[in-house]
């Protein structure tokens, strides 16, 4: 690709902003919050049962019965973005894959700032 573009003399952070003009600046984020100690697991299990209780929850991946079925759950949240959450298998925590879409990059991170700030009080 590189090559293709250097032959027609455009750099690659060029095409990239016409591809984030034309497509729109999606970012992404992973936040991990962790919950160790003996009570890390039920505490775990308690915000996830909460969720699963919000008016803001879109798809619950728990009550498939298809190949999706997992203890996952995804907000869309409309004009910020999506958050799709999850305990970790391995670890006391909980991961949320955050993705903001914007008109540019201040927007799109700024539409991040807000989801992450409404999804990390649902944590709570």
């Amino acid at each position: 690709m590189a090559d293709y573009y250097n032959d027609k003399d455009i750099f690659l952070l060029d095409r990239l902003e016409e591809l984030y003009k034309k497509f729109g600046y999606l970012i992404s984020y992973l936040g991990n919050y962790e919950y160790p100690g003996t009570a890390g697991l039920s505490k775990m299990r308690s915000i996830m049962e909460n969720l699963r209780k919000s008016a803001l929850l879109t798809k619950d991946y728990l009550n498939e019965t298809d190949m999706l079925h997992a203890d996952v759950l995804k907000f869309v949240i409309e004009d910020l973005g999506t958050a799709i959450v999850r305990p970790s298998g391995t670890e006391p925590k909980i991961k949320i894959y955050y993705f903001a879409e914007g008109c540019d990059m201040i927007d799109a991170k700024e539409k991040m700032k807000k989801l992450t700030v409404l999804i990390e009080r649902m944590l709570n």
